[in-house]
């Protein structure tokens, strides 16, 4: 029997005797995808065919993997892309510009001008419905990637965009028609095409629901059928770590923000319960998986998808330990101010406060062991995997260097040290590739810096990119633009360092702490104390929100940290 059997037919044929279905078959109408039908960027003379035939190829070289359209013949064929949908084209192009070997390319007005005209065709496209599923292509690359031309600081809000891509595939993709088809056995590929398409809608939809704290645009009748795909004879493993991380961004989004928190062992029922299902695909080496009629060996590298699933285990993690943190310390504060009021005064009270000793340093070192894990497993990323991150990725990283900054300002050596070696290596990878650090990076480098007492001038200089010199300036939340060598590796010797361990990091063992020699050390933290630790942080749902607003970009100051 399949892992998961598709839905029952009968609950998606009811769309077809929807009224407003209905009455359409029987009006005639004309639907126009674009103003000037028949041109495209290389007509219109934004790029020569020349230059675009190169960014087309590079795209689909090093980031059709990650949206899963290598193997898709109809979205890789160069011709096929330029003849169906001038969108998708233009799109594809626009993206592989961040590897492109010309740097006279990026950021000039031949990059803003092919900018500018893929936002123009976004706003006529989602006017359209349905739309052919090149369009969904493009709609999910541009909810994806990060590709707006700098120094302008501009942000397309993937939670809306992927939402509207959602709602058009709903109405262009044939549930039904898939669903079918896999329950009698009639297995087609465009089933399983659309079917991957749908997961990857719905898992960058979900993550900045999940990062933002909004509530997903899609219905959670049509999330599930997600997991179908794993009826399919041809899903492959990679279908299977996506289906995972949607199913954990599902349970950060479906359940209440006030019940799904950590205990005082670092737990989640619902995380645990997740981890147990998923614990193949959790090994830095997946191993043998049967599903239904797919074997998958043991593969000899660490899979790029099964690395980010990790990476977002990790951040699942340190988003509850955030939102513990948050729920536990005013009860703490209320505590010590009810026992320090003279006798006869009015304390605060608080009925859901059961325990007498919260413990609030715990959940501290649990934000940092997760935060400590998410480091290295971006550490351990290839640079090709770096550079060709999503933007979801980005903010994560730079989210956890925020938290492990803070932590070395309240810890004494040889922790302290070891945390801001970690900060200073995830810079020195991220600068590597890409030309210039996030602000929230940066913020999170000089912070350990001037508490390491080192001098650091108010406006860093920017090194040019041939000398491979980690000199970030600071700038805006910038997207990538990338240099250097794509296969080489960032090798940080980890022994005797302050890292959790990937596999585990106190998640699947049963050990909330990764380290035990250092357990106690947020309980010494010279006198300062343990309620304001991460109190100046944002929340994981405010940083996100102010990344895509533009808070911290170069004419405005940085404020996340108060």
């Amino acid at each position: 029997m399949p892992d998961f059997p598709p839905l029952a037919r009968v609950q998606d044929d009811l769309n077809k005797s929807a009224p407003i279905l209905m009455v359409r078959k029987y009006r005639s109408s004309t639907r126009r995808l674009y103003n000037e039908e028949g041109r495209d960027i290389i007509t219109k003379q934004i790029l020569s065919e020349e230059i675009a035939h190169r960014l087309f190829s590079k795209f689909v070289s090093r980031l059709g993997h990650i949206i899963q359209i290598k193997q898709n013949e109809d979205i890789t064929s160069e011709q096929s892309v330029r003849r169906s949908s001038p969108l998708l084209y233009a799109v594809c192009c626009l993206n592989g510009l961040r590897f492109c070997d010309q740097p006279n390319l990026i950021n000039t007005s031949d990059h803003r001008q092919l900018y500018e005209e893929v936002r123009d065709m976004l706003g006529q496209v989602v006017l359209a419905s349905p739309l052919p599923v090149e369009e969904l292509y493009a709609l999910l690359i541009m909810s994806t990637f990060e590709a707006a031309p700098r120094p302008a600081y501009e942000y397309i809000e993937s939670w809306l965009l992927s939402g509207i891509c959602a709602q058009q595939a709903i109405s262009t993709l044939d549930f039904v028609q898939i669903l079918g088809n896999l329950t009698m056995g009639r297995h087609q590929g465009k089933d399983k095409q659309y079917l991957s398409l749908w997961n990857n809608i719905c898992l960058v939809n979900l993550r900045f629901a999940v990062g933002t704290g909004k509530p997903t645009t899609i219905p959670w009748e049509h999330i599930q059928h997600c997991p179908s795909i794993l009826n399919h004879p041809q899903a492959s493993i990679e279908d299977g770590i996506i289906l995972a991380e949607i199913l954990l961004l599902s349970v950060l989004c479906e359940k209440p923000r006030s019940s799904l928190l950590l205990d005082r062992d670092g737990q989640s029922r619902d995380l645990a319960a997740w981890e147990q299902r998923w614990a193949h695909l959790l090994s830095k080496y997946p191993r043998h998986q049967i599903w239904v009629h797919l074997l998958i060996p043991r593969t000899t590298t660490a899979s790029p998808k099964a690395t980010l699933l990790r990476f977002c285990r990790e951040f699942a993690y340190l988003m509850l330990a955030m939102r513990t943190l948050e729920r536990y310390r005013p009860q703490n504060t209320q505590k010590d101010q009810k026992q320090s009021a003279p006798d006869g005064a009015d304390a605060p009270s608080n009925d859901d406060m059961n325990d007498s000793d919260l413990p609030i340093d715990i959940f501290q070192r649990y934000a940092r062991d997760h935060a400590l894990s998410m480091a290295q497993i971006f550490l351990e990323m290839s640079a090709s995997l770096v550079e060709e991150l999503p933007k979801f990725h980005y903010i994560c990283i730079a989210y956890c260097l925020l938290v492990l900054s803070e932590c070395t300002e309240r810890l004494r050596n040889p922790l302290r040290e070891d945390i801001a070696q970690t900060i200073d290596d995830v810079c020195r990878h991220y600068s590597r590739i890409i030309h210039d650090l996030p602000a929230a990076m940066t913020v999170a480098l000089e912070k350990v810096k001037l508490g390491q007492g080192q001098n650091i001038p108010s406006k860093p200089t920017r090194h040019s990119t041939k000398t491979r010199i980690w000199a970030p300036s600071f700038r805006a939340d910038q997207g990538p633009i990338f240099r250097g060598d794509p296969d080489q590796s960032f090798n940080v010797p980890m022994e005797g360092r302050g890292l959790a361990h990937p596999e585990g990091s106190g998640l699947s063992n049963g050990d909330p702490t990764s380290f035990n020699s250092d357990a106690e050390m947020l309980s010494q933290m010279n006198g300062i104390d343990d309620d304001m630790l991460f109190a100046a942080l944002p929340t994981v749902e405010d940083f996100f929100e102010n990344w895509m607003t533009g808070v911290g970009n170069e004419d405005t100051d940085f404020t996340f940290l108060g």
